[in-house]
């Protein structure tokens, strides 16, 4: 990953209440995101703990995500796997064993 100078994470964007934020931006953020996932996904990346704090919001606000320290490529043989990610951020079925 490049190096991001002057970036911010998406949860400090948000803390700084809805007003700061216009629709058109929320739906450029949404996009590149999206396109991340998109592109980690295409590479058999799963990233496992992806939350507002996790994406980086750069100084042309264009967003990036960052920090795949729980990730895992799909298909590796994974022994003794466990799952490591924020509970407020995790999907129910992880919990159900699904």
């Amino acid at each position: 990953m490049e190096y991001l100078a002057n970036s911010k994470s998406l949860h400090s964007v948000l803390l700084n209440g809805p007003n700061s934020l216009t629709f058109s931006k929320v739906k450029m953020y949404a996009t590149d995101i999206c396109n991340g996932l998109k592109y980690c996904h295409q590479h058999k990346t799963l990233h496992l703990d992806l939350k507002p704090k996790n994406i980086l919001v750069c100084f042309n606000d264009v967003c990036k995500i960052c920090d795949f320290g729980n990730s895992i490529i799909i298909g590796e043989k994974l022994e003794h796997f466990c799952f490591h990610g924020t509970p407020a951020y995790t999907a129910p079925e992880i919990y159900l064993g699904c």
